[in-house]
Parts: structure tokens; sequence; C-alpha cells
């Protein structure tokens, strides 16, 4: 309840706004919110309301004149860069694309409309949402225009980038979550780590299974494509790393040493002579989440346990510093260079906020 002006506003489970007169409770206005409303405010003739669904509407005498949209339930871990756009997803059954040059959200879809089962302990942190309609990894392919969503129940769903709301494929890849995936660096494949410890590499733009990967003994979470596409290395919770030549998909025991005057297209994997240095004395490889590294391969960020953006130049040596951008309130799991480098972008688990950082 907001009282202003001698004004009174109410909201309520009902999904109304209710703008009444102190004293005789007459109403003046009312507002039919697009969801329950959890917080509301008014100046005049100007009403917000911040919804349960994550979304905030401003009206202007009882009418809608502008929304802003964003994630509500769960954790947010799923981000990726789509063209001069960004794209999440989380665990509150949403795919949200959002236009960072105007800093707003501009499309959002859900990722199952119809509710599944939920595995028991299948997910860090137990979303309340069943596992199809809940993601922690978004991938997009530039060569396709294609946004790739993979979802807690292990299922692959395949979107374009103008039409997000509808499904072009469905793969079932795993009977276990997915926590990372990634385009090859011309488009034609897409390599999907899941928690079945296995690496699925699919052919596009049919998305046939070209290859399954294994030798992992635990959950696969960092994926990288050396930048020519004839190397793949996959990291696991365990911090093994595993070398994958191709086209073969063949295990390469020595690939440390065979790709050391290769270009990586990306840097996830959170080990390797490159990244040494990203830990500070005393702590363990535990607690940086994800590591990314500039277009222009001269900066490299980590997103680590204590909610802080951590930016080093690359390669990063040990002993190097790092600047520490703090603005999240829980763990940082994704983190993304702008293409022109001039932006980081990271989403904060369970804050559920996607922040976007200024060279």
């Amino acid at each position: 309840m907001v009282i202003y002006d001698n004004m009174m506003l109410t909201a309520g489970d009902d999904s109304r706004v209710l703008i009444s007169e102190v004293g005789s409770y007459k109403t003046i206005c009312e507002i039919k919110t697009k969801a329950i409303p959890r917080a509301a405010d008014m100046l005049g003739n100007l009403v917000v309301v911040g919804d349960i669904k994550g979304g905030i509407t401003l009206y202007k005498d009882g009418k809608e004149v502008d929304s802003w949209l964003g994630h509500h339930e769960g954790e947010v871990w799923g981000l990726n860069l789509a063209e001069n756009l960004i794209v999440t997803a989380g665990d509150d059954n949403k795919v949200i694309l959002w236009d960072y040059n105007n800093c707003r959200a501009v499309k959002e879809a859900c990722i199952n409309s119809k509710p599944g089962q939920k595995l028991k302990d299948n997910v860090p942190g137990k979303p309340k949402m069943p596992d199809n309609q809940s993601s922690r990894s978004v991938c997009y392919n530039a060569a396709t225009k294609e946004i790739a969503i993979a979802t807690n129940n292990g299922e692959l769903h395949i979107r374009d980038i103008k039409d997000i709301e509808k499904n072009k494929k469905v793969i079932n890849c795993s009977k276990r979550w997915i926590e990372q995936m990634c385009y090859s660096p011309k488009g034609d494949m897409l390599a999907v780590g899941t928690h079945a410890n296995e690496l699925l590499v699919y052919s596009v733009p049919g998305y046939e299974l070209r290859g399954k990967l294994e030798g992992h003994a635990t959950p696969l979470i960092c994926i990288d494509w050396s930048t020519d596409g004839t190397y793949l290395r996959s990291l696991d919770e365990g911090f093994d790393m595993i070398f994958w030549k191709l086209p073969g998909f063949t295990k390469d025991p020595d690939g440390a040493v065979n790709t050391k005057d290769k270009d990586w297209e990306t840097q996830s994997c959170k080990i390797g002579w490159s990244v040494q240095g990203i830990y500070p004395p005393g702590t363990d490889k535990t607690h940086v989440n994800y590591v990314a590294k500039s277009r222009d391969g001269k900066l490299v960020a980590t997103g680590d346990d204590w909610g802080f953006v951590n930016v080093y130049n690359y390669p990063c040596g040990k002993g190097s510093k790092c600047y520490s951008l703090r603005g999240h309130s829980e763990q940082v799991p994704r983190i993304v260079f702008s293409k022109d480098d001039d932006y980081i972008f990271s989403v904060g688990g369970n804050d559920k906020a996607v922040i976007q950082w200024k060279k």
C-alpha cells in the first residue's frame, strides 16, 4: 500500500492495482496488471508496478506506457552473445533477448509450455520449475541465425533468432542436464557437454549426431574449439581436460603439446598455461565458475563464487593482477565479451541480474 497526495494505492493477488481517495475510499483508477503485483509505487499520474514474473510496467493515467522484462525464479546461468543482442536462459521457463545498446529486454519466450518431470538432485540450487522448463545453457550460431537452448532434462531446442518462441527442432541429448554448449567457428557443428559425462557433437544445420566422445569421469563444465576447427578441448568437474582431434573425434593424449601453437576461438576452460594466474594464492579452482577471453585476445575475464567479475591481461601468468568488478550479490556463472570488446556481460546466478560492464 502507498499513500501519496491524498490518494491510496493498493495491489493484490487478483492482478489489480487500485487508486482510491483517502477517507472516502472511492476508486479513482483501476489497473489490470500483466501478472500478480509484488511491488508498486506512484508519483502524480504515474504508477510503476513490479510483478511476480520479473516484469516492471509503467502506467500513466491508468494506461501502460512502458515495460521492462526480466528473470524471476531460480537461477540464471544461460548467457551468450547474439549479433547486437544478448540472450539469457534461466530456471524460470524463460529465454530473453536483450538489446544492450538500449539496456532493455526486447523479446521473451517460454522454454516449454507443458511441465514435465523433475529429477531428484539433478541440478544444483534445486529449481522449483520442472527440468524441461528450466535451462542453464544457451548459445548462438551466427552462420544459421539459430539459438540452441539446453534444458535441465537433457533436451536441446533449436530456434530461429527472429522467432524464439517456436522450436525448429528438439533433440533428446541426455538423461542429465547440460551445462555447456559451443558452436564451431564455422557454425557447422555444435558441441554439447552433459552431466552424464559425455561430449556430444552434432552437425549443423541437420543436427545429426556426429560423435559421442567418452572419457570424462565427471560432468563436463567447459568446451572450447580451436580457431581452425581441428581440435576440441573439454574440461570436467574433476579438472581433467581432454583434447579431441577432428574430423575423427579421437582423443589426443598429447593434445596440450600438439596444440601449443594453435589459437582457440574461446577460452572457457579454466585451467592451462594461458590462465594459470586467475587463481588467488590459497584458493582452489572451484571458486572460479567461468572464463571468457576478449575477441582481440588481449583480456580474459572470470566470474567467481564471490560475485566478482575479474579482468586480467591475456595470457594470464602466475601472479597476475586483476581489476575486479563488483555488482552481483551471488555467484557469477557466465560472462561474455561483446563483439567489439567494449562491454562485458555477466549473469548473477541466484540474484537473476544481467549486468553490462563498459570498458
